[in-house]
């Protein structure tokens, strides 16, 4: 297990138009590696505050989505790389079950180390470069296409493809998939 995360969140404005702001923390459960390509995490404690939007205009089988957090970090030898994150999707219902969709996903930060810039060859055998996964900025910007299947009342089946359109200081991503099983729950289960 990599990191722990919980969080609050509350659903301000229901309707055509829903808002909901949260508040989450995550923490490492352990002191895993972030050193180099293997590392699992940054192993930092993290704070998202942002806000959920969605719409589904009346009379319409579009569904939009955006979530706009920004994110505090831990800092590391006093580098702070707390930064924004965006994602937003379009779907659209072809079914009342089936609905693929486009979307986005942006990690923004303008705190923290440029690599090659701030990273001089003295520094490679320092405690400066054993931490450079933990102080870099870590920049992207990914697009793809997806899915969500609702197969019963109780589950959903979702799927996406995506690529790295744009990608600073970043380990590169030319194509990446997800597939996930949703179980909903209520009060009589």
């Amino acid at each position: 297990m990599q990191d722990f995360s919980f969080g609050f969140q509350y659903l301000a404005l229901d309707g055509p138009l829903s808002v909901t702001p949260y508040l989450a923390y995550g923490l490492p459960t352990n002191d895993y590696p972030f050193y180099a390509h293997a590392a699992v995490g940054r192993n930092l404690w993290h704070l998202p505050v942002g806000v959920a939007l969605s719409y589904m205009p009346y009379f319409s089988d579009w569904y939009f989505e955006a979530d706009i957090a920004y994110v505090f970090t831990e800092k590391t030898i006093g580098v702070d790389i707390s930064h924004f994150l965006i994602s937003a999707s379009a779907s659209y219902y072809f079914t009342p079950r089936f609905a693929p969709k486009v979307f986005i996903s942006i990690k923004h930060g303008y705190k923290g180390l440029d690599f090659p810039d701030d990273f001089p060859p003295e520094v490679f055998d320092s405690e400066y470069w054993y931490v450079h996964d933990r102080t870099i900025k870590h920049n992207f910007i990914n697009g793809g296409i997806g899915f969500d299947w609702i197969l019963s009342d109780k589950y959903q089946l979702s799927g996406s493809i995506f690529t790295m359109i744009k990608p600073q200081q970043v380990n590169v991503i030319d194509i990446a998939g997800t597939i996930g099983l949703t179980r909903f729950f209520s009060a009589s289960d």
